[in-house]
């Protein structure tokens, strides 16, 4: 089985940066913890949706990423979207909290990937 670093280190190797990336996917999975309909999610969506929003564009999620996670990209887009629209209302949602905590970070701050929601 693999862990999330074994994703994280994966998802890197894409020319992402780590420690951004680290903290961008727990701040979205953050905002999704008291969201019921999220809770069935897959493992490594926080990892590809931070992806997103980072490049501000879908990532590439090649042989490597489908090897470590056992996920397409297809498998992903539902978590994702849900995930955007969470990252959009953190300032007004559920987890304000949250927002509030990581508001020191970049990562609260970060444009969420609005055009995944068209």
């Amino acid at each position: 089985m693999y862990s999330r670093g074994d994703f994280f280190k994966a998802a890197a190797s894409n020319s992402m940066p780590d420690k951004k990336l680290e903290l961008l996917s727990s701040y979205l999975v953050d905002l999704c913890l008291v969201e019921y309909k999220i809770l069935k999610s897959l493992p490594s969506a926080g990892i590809y949706t931070a992806q997103i929003v980072i490049l501000q564009s879908p990532p590439h999620w090649g042989k490597i990423m489908i090897f470590h996670t056992t996920y397409s990209e297809e498998d992903f887009l539902e978590c994702s979207r849900l995930m955007v629209e969470f990252h959009r209302n953190a300032e007004i949602g559920k987890l304000i909290g949250v927002h509030k905590k990581e508001v020191q970070y970049f990562v609260a701050k970060s444009e969420p990937a609005l055009f995944l929601l068209q």
